[in-house]
């Protein structure tokens, strides 16, 4: 007897299966609807087998994860954020019955999963498109922060750098200042003294 999983994923197959075959699809389509159809069929296993196991937390896992492999196709896709996303809330309301009960009293894994089936796909996608272009924001306004402040940490450096500099100047200069007025009073000491000797002889001294 088949498991409730491997009905689901059997049942997503042969519909595939039909629709890429209609008619002539272009290789981008192909590898686009295959794409879908292996995240659609991983999440109905997740789902069934959660069912099966009658596992509430783990279905409220399996919502946010919906969620996020959405938000991904979202981002590279639209049109297949929403192929997935429809399928998979087809499947979640075609086993209402049986998601009811593996739920149980768990109420706020209830309202998750009810809300993910219940809410029309657009809305959901809407949802997650908003959020993506605030975190996308948020991104360059972070990334344009970190560059002021390194340009600012920059500007620090040089000015450090060259007050460093001219205070190195400012030392030589003063110690060569220094150096020339002690030689000049040595001088002028060496000086006055062979004055005074002269002065001595000429005077007889």
């Amino acid at each position: 007897m088949m498991t409730l999983a491997a009905v689901a994923i059997s049942l997503t197959s042969c519909g595939n299966k039909t629709n890429n075959t209609a008619a002539g699809e272009s290789t981008d389509n192909i590898e686009a609807n295959a794409t879908v159809k292996a995240a659609v069929e991983n999440t109905i296993s997740v789902l069934a087998k959660s069912m099966e196991a009658k596992d509430a937390a783990a279905l409220q896992q399996a919502v946010e994860e919906i969620k996020q492999e959405t938000a991904e196709f979202l981002a590279n896709n639209p049109e297949e954020a929403k192929e997935y996303l429809t399928q998979v809330q087809a499947f979640l309301k075609e086993n209402t019955k049986n998601i009811k009960t593996a739920l149980g009293e768990n109420a706020i894994a209830s309202a998750a999963v009810n809300a993910l089936a219940n809410t029309p796909a657009d809305d959901i996608i809407y949802s997650l498109n908003n959020a993506l272009n605030a975190k996308a924001t948020e991104a360059a306004a972070t990334g344009e922060a970190a560059v002021e402040n390194a340009e600012s940490k920059a500007a620090e450096k040089v000015n450090e750098a060259a007050e460093k500099a001219a205070r190195k100047v400012q030392d030589k200069t003063n110690e060569a200042r220094d150096k020339a007025v002690e030689e000049a009073k040595t001088q002028t000491r060496e000086a006055a003294k062979q004055a005074g000797k002269d002065l001595k002889k000429e005077l007889g001294f």
